[in-house]
């Protein structure tokens, strides 16, 4: 709770920063740049002064077992996501390249506005990932319930996002962006794919199985790549972004496998179904509940 009060903190303070800086002082890019600097430099000094009150910051000491364990986790599963990292913008890289730079700009806000929609999953990653590690006896067929119901969120975003595509962007960034529609509908179906992998990742990680997706980043990052060379000159933004759904389903469908594979859970349990009906028929009275119990207290 605490991490995320802080988290909307430093939202809040970092945009006040930036309209100061920039529209009040006018310091234009040097502006955007220190308020960065000044955010990020608080944040260590705030996180310093909560470990200081918790009794947990003092003298640094070594522990050369922990430090084996933890670099044989942590160094796969830092350079896998520097990895997906580069799957994820090698695509700009290539547009840089081939295209024009405004056509770049409209590819840039494109991808901004399909990745909010990984909003969901990765709130959802966040708060599972610390439940499987601290639940020896847990079921594994648990992230595959949360990423089914994670589907059904997600899937809703993204149909919502590529109805309203057109009209929103022209909204919000005037007729002169009208180009950001196109290449945003081509990515939404891979942010949609690589929703499911981005939930079951987390059982894997629980079980320290993490090595393969060092592996598999790099290679979807080169396959987006060619993918990439071939298909802008052919179909412009539009094949950007289809490079990435394609890759980025790639991505999720071994995921899929290698976790279907370690848990023995069938894939059908990703599918949602009839038996989850229940549940949000359930959430739905919970939610026609709560002005009756509110009214009569405040009457």
């Amino acid at each position: 709770m605490l991490l995320n009060v802080l988290e909307v903190a430093v939202k809040i303070v970092s945009m006040i920063l930036v309209l100061v800086l920039i529209v009040v002082l006018g310091a234009g890019v040097a502006g955007a740049v220190w308020a960065d600097a000044i955010m990020v430099a608080g944040m260590i000094l705030v996180l310093a002064a909560f470990l200081w009150e918790s009794g947990v910051l003092g003298r640094p000491s070594l522990d050369r077992q922990i430090l084996k364990r933890t670099s044989r986790f942590a160094l796969p599963a830092y350079s896998a996501g520097v990895m997906t990292y580069l799957n994820y913008r090698i695509d700009q890289f290539i547009i840089a390249i081939l295209l024009p730079p405004e056509q770049l700009a409209f590819y840039v806000i494109a991808v901004e506005i399909a990745e909010r929609i990984w909003i969901i999953p990765g709130a959802v990653g966040m708060a599972l990932l610390p439940h499987l590690t601290n639940s020896r006896d847990r079921d594994p067929a648990l992230a595959a319930v949360v990423a089914r119901h994670t589907i059904l969120w997600t899937g809703a975003g993204c149909l919502l996002v590529f109805a309203v595509a057109g009209v929103a962007v022209s909204f919000l960034y005037g007729a002169a962006f009208d180009a950001v529609a196109t290449p945003l509908r081509w990515l939404l179906p891979g942010i949609f794919t690589l929703t499911v992998g981005k939930v079951l990742v987390a059982e894997l990680a629980a079980r320290e199985k993490i090595r393969f997706t060092l592996w598999l980043s790099l290679i979807a990052a080169l396959l987006n790549a060619a993918a990439n060379f071939v298909l802008i000159p052919r179909m412009g933004l539009a094949g950007a972004g289809l490079s990435s759904t394609l890759t980025y389903s790639l991505v999720s469908f071994v995921i899929v496998w290698y976790y279907v594979w370690e848990t023995g859970v069938p894939w059908r349990a990703l599918v949602p179904g009839r038996s989850d009906l229940p549940i949000y028929v359930g959430l739905w009275r919970r939610f026609r509940k709560i002005p009756a119990a509110i009214i009569p207290s405040l009457t």
